[in-house]
């Protein structure tokens, strides 16, 4: 199992690194300086958020961190300390590289692309905006980059620009004592005349510069539309809730937004009217669905013209959500229940209707099991489901006693909450030393990154290697002996 940490190259040598210490995977576990690491983590992020796990991301991050390390033995300054300062500080900057790579060899570290990284992360946070532009201006500048592909450099360069100096030009709001643009750029008529004569004394003072208002306004506007209506709460709840599900998978539509705020609208009229809320009405009975459809035509009779409210929409979500809440489990089997769902959910499409039901009725049925269990004073499911064979005796008695009391089968999988329940138990059983826990857990994520959802059964490979792994640590840590990460790749002796 130990030489799964270790890389083969294609030749079929073992990577080994320069030097003694622990290492990480086949690689030396490297000490670099907090704020390198912290900047190296997030740019290692961000390529594996656009590109997905790829070898060159991991090794400019390993090599970037090896580098930081040596600079931090040596007592040379930091690379963030220096990367986009003075030319003196990256000329030393360089030098030291220089040095580092005589001492260990050709090593690749993409100074270019962190200074790239670092550069527009300071550039943002070097103004300080009013807070509601601040919410404004990142939320906008967010919504553009999740449009873009990740080959998209000189365009996410031009959304990153424009985010800048919307936030100088709020800074320089701020210091001048003037309102904030959110508070005038969909205002009256002279509040944009006051926002449109600011903006010119800011340019005389700091030259031409691009802010994109109608860009912002249309942002805002989309924002403000949403806002603008007073819905039942219980709907507001629901709406926001569904808006925010439908934009994660499809990214900031238009059509999404038109939705929610026609419901918001139609939720504000029914409260003016003293008419009962949709959520109240949308999935109950005949004759509730009903006035609110005769409702639904009032109003649309009085607005003048058809507006989309997508009522089956909302009810399949609300649907989904009530058969959840409507049950009463213990909080472990809750928990388990939960994520199980979510793991189940996030690996189908938007388009996996009638999977996504299986999802959720099963969910449901299972939290239905555990409110009885509950409510009749048996253990929970996750208590019992892998212990004992007595305990796991008792949970099939009281399964059966369940069915019986509601005169139909109703299906809960066991095999699958145990098989998750398992591997989450499996691994947090044992203890094992910090640096081996790092590694192991790494190397699992990355082979479980590999693998489909329907891999069940290379899952399990994974996790149970996985766990002896762990418990061997544990092993070791409890008779006073040297870590895996400590000794795997040092010297034969």
């Amino acid at each position: 199992a130990l030489s799964h940490f270790r890389r083969l190259s294609p030749e079929g040598q073992e990577l080994q690194a320069v030097g003694p210490g622990p290492r990480l995977m086949g690689r030396r576990i490297h000490d670099p300086y907090p704020d390198d690491a912290l900047i190296i983590e997030a740019l290692a992020n961000e390529e594996r958020s656009k590109l997905r796990p790829v070898s060159t991301s991991r090794k400019n991050a390993s090599n970037q961190r090896k580098f930081s390390a040596w600079l931090k033995r040596e007592g040379r300054e930091s690379i963030v300390s220096r990367l986009t300062g003075t030319d003196e500080q990256q000329r030393s900057l360089q030098e030291d590289f220089r040095k580092f790579t005589e001492a260990e060899g050709k090593v690749v570290v993409s100074l270019d692309r962190l200074r790239q990284y670092l550069g527009a992360e300071s550039q943002l946070k070097q103004h300080n905006p009013y807070p509601d532009d601040a919410l404004m201006i990142d939320g906008c500048a967010n919504e553009e980059l999740s449009k873009l592909g990740s080959d998209s450099t000189s365009k996410r360069n031009v959304v990153r620009i424009t985010a800048i100096n919307q936030r100088r030009f709020s800074n320089w709001l701020q210091k001048n004592g003037r309102g904030s643009i959110a508070s005038r750029l969909t205002g009256s008529d002279q509040q944009q005349g006051s926002l449109k004569d600011d903006f010119r004394g800011f340019t005389k003072a700091e030259g031409r510069i691009n802010v994109g208002f109608d860009r912002l306004r249309q942002y805002l506007g989309a924002e403000s539309q949403l806002k603008q209506h007073d819905p039942y709460p219980d709907d507001a709840l629901i709406i926001e809730a569904l808006a925010n599900e439908e934009q994660s998978k499809l990214g900031p539509v238009s059509t999404s937004r038109k939705n929610a705020s026609n419901q918001r609208k139609f939720s504000d009229w029914l409260k003016r009217e003293g008419r009962e809320s949709m959520v109240s009405r949308l999935t109950g009975t005949d004759e509730q669905q009903r006035s609110l459809q005769e409702d639904f035509r009032a109003f649309t009779k009085e607005e003048g013209k058809k507006v989309v409210v997508s009522f089956n929409r909302l009810r399949q979500y609300l649907g989904a959500e009530s058969q959840l809440k409507q049950h009463d489990p213990y909080p472990d089997d809750a928990r388990i229940i939960d994520d199980l769902a979510k793991e189940a959910l996030s690996k189908l499409g938007s388009n996996s209707t009638s999977q996504r039901k299986v999802v959720l009725n099963l969910a449901s049925n299972q939290r239905r099991f555990s409110d009885w269990l509950r409510k009749k004073g048996r253990g929970s499911i996750g208590s019992r489901l892998t212990g004992s064979d007595q305990q796991q005796q008792s949970l099939k008695d009281d399964y059966s006693n369940f069915t019986n009391a509601e005169g139909k089968r109703i299906s809960v999988s066991f095999d699958r909450l145990r098989q998750y329940l398992g591997a989450e138990s499996q691994l947090k059983q044992h203890n094992p030393y910090p640096d081996d826990a790092l590694m192991i857990d790494s190397f699992a994520n990355e082979e479980l990154s590999k693998l489909g959802p329907d891999s069940t059964s290379q899952r399990r490979v994974v996790w149970r290697l996985a766990s002896t792994q762990r418990k061997f640590s544990d092993w070791l840590q409890t008779r006073g002996r040297e870590s895996i990460a400590s000794r795997l790749n040092g010297s034969d002796q």
